[in-house]
Parts: C-alpha cells; structure tokens; sequence
C-alpha cells in the first residue's frame, strides 16, 4: 500500500531545519532599536528582517564566549537580509550590546549552558499552578489519587 501523493511529507534535514526555522522573537528593547535605526538612517529594517538577522547571528555564534567583531563573515551572514552596510554593522552592534548585557549568554535556549540540577529556583523546574500547593489547576481541586479525578 502507498500512501496517497497529497499527504504532507517532511523531508527537511536537520541542517535545513535550522536554517529555515528563526527562534529569535524581538521584545520592547528591540523595537527600541528599530525606531532609533529608523531615524537615523532611513529606511531602517523591519522587525521581521531583525529577528531574521540576530537569529542567524546567533545560531553562528552558539557557545562561544567571544563575540567576534563586524568584518567580512558577518558582512557575508547578513548581506541576503540586510542591503545596507550600515544597517548590518548597526544591528550586530545591538546583538554584541545585547549579548554583553546578558553576560554573554544566548539567546535561544538551544546554546544557553544546561541548568544544574541542584537549582531550587522555581521558574527553572516546575511552577504551582494557581491555587494551593497541592495544585490548584482549573477545577481549584487538588491533585488526588482516587477513583473519581
């Protein structure tokens, strides 16, 4: 038995995946940026092409601690995203102040090191729900073994 031709078939690699995947969402600080870049020098980048840029900065830099200064890699990263030199060299000048402030850490949590184990901060594990501590949840029950749940 064949399955019929118009199922959905993927068949994208890894590699390709994350090429064609962006992770990077853009937040109040970026936004910031993009009226700042805007005024300066017209006509700017859009939130999409930003997003597009610091992820593909990002995903080249992975774990590496140092961030490596503007020169012809990144000019080569950025050229099919961003037709303006300046542009490029002002948005991985935001994405090094942006990774600097961060005490150069990721942004995408695929390159962030591993959480030790003996965390005890909540946010980093497992959260209450609302309610009490046995776990609220929608019905406002706790969570309980019997027949009934």
């Amino acid at each position: 038995m064949r399955p019929p031709s118009h199922y959905i078939v993927f068949d994208k690699n890894d590699e390709e995946l994350e090429r064609t995947t962006v992770e990077y969402v853009a937040d109040f600080t970026d936004e910031r940026f993009l009226t700042d870049l805007a005024t300066r020098s017209p006509p700017g980048i859009s939130a999409d092409t930003l997003e597009r840029g610091m992820d593909a900065l990002e995903k080249t830099q992975s774990r590496s601690p140092t961030l490596p200064p503007y020169g012809p890699p990144i000019r080569a990263l950025l050229a099919p995203l961003i037709p303006f030199d300046a542009a490029r060299k002002e948005l991985h000048r935001h994405w090094v102040a942006r990774r600097t402030e961060r005490g150069g850490r990721s942004f995408l949590r695929l390159h962030q090191p591993p959480v030790s184990p003996g965390n005890t901060d909540p946010p980093v594990a497992f959260r209450r729900r609302d309610g009490a501590a046995g776990g609220g949840g929608r019905t406002g029950r706790g969570r309980q073994n019997t027949y009934d749940n």
